[in-house]
């Protein structure tokens, strides 16, 4: 992606910088026949006609302007937008604020509830990815959790926490993410919970947030953070895998 960004860019310099040695090669042609733009004596007046090298040096001048110009313009234009803008990633990390507050373990438990919930009959397969649906204590219907349960739980808030904290540090945090992405590749993982976990999150926010705070545009923005985040996980591994099959 870089690279694609990056060549329109690269063509650009090599013409600015070819027309730029072709600009300085005029000139110093021009100050080897002792002529100096300095040089009241070479200053054209209304009634001298230019030689056939001072127009091409002055057209040269001119072009090297105009381009200049044009690729300021362009890479403006055309310079890669970041996936949150800093008005979403300042809202979504002063709502996580709030959820700070709270306690995690409660926090990360409604998580757990919400996934399986929303997982429908897949519920138990889902459960089967965690070591916690083994232990004592675990159950679906009624949901019930286990002290394996509330520890996992504390520790995916706590990687949340991590991951908000770093929205303004995206080169820093995407390799975090696709590192955490091939691990859950090995738990078992595929795109589809992906979804299913989004959407959890999206529901814990709702019910766990003081009413009136879980706005459509804390939602908005919470939704796009969420496609950030899923797909930078997913992006390494999937994509290969399907490449190969």
């Amino acid at each position: 992606l870089a690279s694609a960004i990056d060549a329109p860019h690269r063509q650009w310099r090599r013409i600015l910088r070819d027309l730029s040695e072709l600009h300085l090669h005029q000139v110093h042609n021009n100050n080897t026949n002792n002529t100096s733009y300095l040089d009241p004596s070479s200053v054209a007046h209304p009634d001298d006609s230019m030689t056939t090298d001072e127009w091409g040096m002055a057209a040269a001048a001119v072009m090297v302007t105009f381009l200049i110009v044009l690729y300021l313009v362009y890479s403006s234009l055309n310079e890669p937008k970041p996936p949150l803008s800093k008005k979403e990633i300042d809202l979504i990390q002063q709502t996580w604020e709030v959820v700070g507050t709270l306690p995690k373990e409660d926090v990360g438990v409604l998580l757990f509830k919400n996934i399986f919930e929303l997982a429908g009959d897949a519920a138990p397969a889902v459960a089967d990815l965690f070591k916690f649906s083994k232990s004592k204590g675990f159950r679906l219907k009624p949901f019930m959790a286990n002290a394996e349960l509330k520890e996992h739980s504390v520790g995916v808030v706590d990687t949340v926490s991590t991951a908000i904290s770093m929205l303004t540090d995206l080169p820093g945090l995407v390799p975090v993410l696709k590192d955490l992405g091939k691990r859950h590749v090995k738990y078992g993982v595929v795109p589809l919970h992906y979804d299913v976990v989004g959407a959890a999150f999206l529901a814990t926010l709702e019910q766990g947030l003081p009413k009136g705070l879980a706005s459509a545009e804390v939602k908005g923005a919470f939704t796009k953070m969420w496609g950030v985040v899923s797909s930078t996980m997913q992006s390494d591994y999937y994509k290969s895998k399907s490449k190969s099959e």
